[in-house]
């Protein structure tokens, strides 16, 4: 049972990464769509979602030189995101300061969307 005494969240972390290049397309865009049906579904609760694009941690470390600088570039901002930039959007959507955000997708990928990359 839900509390009701206290405000309910549910945060769920997509890979954009996956939904872009099309490699378990469905999933990506699946939790998409299951955070905005679980919202309508249970109104008491927030549902939402976060889709970083490329962030440096230890496996884009591994990436070949090539490809580190083709992702970042094909940025806008001209970067990869630091861990810290999502952990921050997280932060601010299980906060207080988000309690009207509910059943909705954050994209945070540096505009590569729209870069072609």
């Amino acid at each position: 049972m839900l509390s009701q005494d206290k405000e309910n969240q549910i945060l769920e972390l997509n890979t954009q990464i996956k939904v872009r290049i099309g490699v378990s397309k469905i999933e990506g865009v699946g939790v998409i769509a299951l955070t905005k049906a679980l919202a309508k579904a249970y109104p008491q609760v927030r549902f939402n979602s976060v889709s970083p694009g490329y962030v440096e941690t230890d496996m884009a470390a591994d990436w070949p030189p090539d490809t580190y600088d083709r992702i970042k570039e094909g940025t806008v901002v001209g970067r990869i995101a630091q861990p810290e930039e999502i952990a921050h959007m997280i932060l601010f959507l299980a906060s207080d300061k988000a309690s009207y955000i509910t059943g909705a997708d954050f994209l945070a990928d540096g505009c590569v969307l729209q870069n072609g990359v």
